[in-house]
């Protein structure tokens, strides 16, 4: 069961190897975009910034520790952090061009309430990493990461 933790290193170890730098990576407990990574391409500076969620609290306290979020949990998780990259979207930045991401457990419920957006992220340019339990990360995007 991934933990949000999981989905953020695995992001952040796959975003390192394709060259990224990573300006910020944020715990369970802090407040702000999960993922700051950057990059050079040429003449053009990128900032990708991304939300991400797991697949079950990470809070020992939690009653839902260890249990996976049922299917109406999955998608208020997917609702907020589309949000969370519109959010990001909006920033105006002259130095960096800005890109976003959301980064969610590979599961089913994770995939069917992708699967009913993927053409909102697709026109909002919006991509999605999927992390198995196993830490692979699996990305779809409208643009090169």
């Amino acid at each position: 069961m991934l933990f949000e933790g999981n989905v953020i290193a695995a992001v952040c170890e796959k975003l390192e190897e394709e060259g990224y730098y990573i300006e910020q990576r944020l715990n369970t407990t802090q407040q702000g975009f999960d993922i700051i990574a950057l990059k050079e391409n040429g003449d053009m500076k990128i900032k990708l910034i991304v939300e991400a969620k797991g697949a079950t609290s990470s809070r020992k306290s939690s009653e839902r520790y260890g249990q996976p979020f049922d299917r109406a949990q999955v998608r208020i998780h997917v609702a907020e952090a589309l949000y969370k990259v519109a959010e990001a979207l909006s920033i105006k930045n002259s130095r960096y061009q800005i890109y976003t991401a959301i980064a969610l457990p590979k599961n089913k419920d994770h995939l069917d309430h992708v699967k009913k957006i993927q053409t909102a992220l697709d026109t909002l340019g919006i991509a999605v990493f999927f992390v198995d339990d196993m830490g692979r990360v699996e990305v779809s995007s409208p643009w090169a990461v």
